[in-house]
């Protein structure tokens, strides 16, 4: 496919992720690629390890105050961007249908100027591992990745931190710290990241194999309640 688009002349780009349905199944989880598959992929890529340091510089938040009201929604949606549904339903992306307005029942300028609004002025409720994280350009954590994975907009996916703080160790980008993290120094996951990170560098494939997922947070899905196929997904991974 890279060689397709160089053929042609334009752009080449590929997002190694994989996320829950949006009817709350989890089920794609299944065929997800571990982390450090992900970062591999990366180091096979000397542009992508190039944007993912210029990122990581240019991109990195400031630092969090506590108590400042910071914005839920950091990304385009709601901004230059929104989704509709076959059904009509506009919402501020894709992935996010915890809030919607129904285009039919009303009209898109309401739906745009007044409910999409509101819903891009949210702020945080509660500071998280999140909050003052300087990895968020290496991560994709965001408000619609946390309704699908967790059902709560503001809670980390275990999954994205994995993956970011092993992107960040691996082509030495530094870690601020950011409040109590699994995966930062002293974190129960701190120690098999970094083992992971040494042989990602050192192209030692087997010895990735060999080095376990660092221990996180397995999700039940949006818990919607639209669909019972989180419960079924949830309970065949136990």
């Amino acid at each position: 496919m890279k060689q397709m688009a160089i053929d042609r002349g334009v752009e080449f780009k590929f997002d190694a992720m994989i996320n829950p349905r949006i009817d709350c199944s989890s089920s794609p989880l299944a065929v997800r690629l571990t982390p450090s598959e992900i970062v591999q992929l990366d180091l096979d890529d000397v542009e992508h390890v190039s944007e993912w340091k210029r990122l990581a510089k240019d991109l990195a938040p400031p630092v969090y105050v506590e108590g400042q009201a910071r914005e839920l929604y950091e990304c385009g949606g709601g901004m230059s961007t929104f989704a509709v549904d076959p059904y009509g339903e506009l919402s501020i992306c894709v992935l996010s249908h915890k809030d919607s307005y129904n285009v039919r029942d009303g009209n898109f300028r309401e739906g745009w100027h007044d409910y999409i609004q509101a819903v891009r002025g949210r702020k945080i409720t509660r500071p998280t591992k999140c909050t003052g994280c300087g990895l968020k350009s290496m991560c994709g954590m965001c408000a619609a990745n946390g309704e699908l994975e967790n059902g709560d907009a503001e809670s980390p996916v275990d999954f994205l931190c994995q993956v970011a703080h092993l992107r960040a160790m691996t082509l030495d980008v530094p870690v601020r710290p950011h409040g109590v993290c699994e995966y930062c120094v002293g974190g129960v996951g701190h120690d098999q990241l970094m083992e992971a990170a040494d042989a990602l560098k050192s192209g030692e494939a087997e010895r990735i194999d060999a080095i376990p997922v660092a221990p996180g947070v397995v999700a039940d899905g949006c818990g919607s309640g639209g669909c019972g196929s989180c419960s079924t997904a949830s309970a065949a991974a136990r």
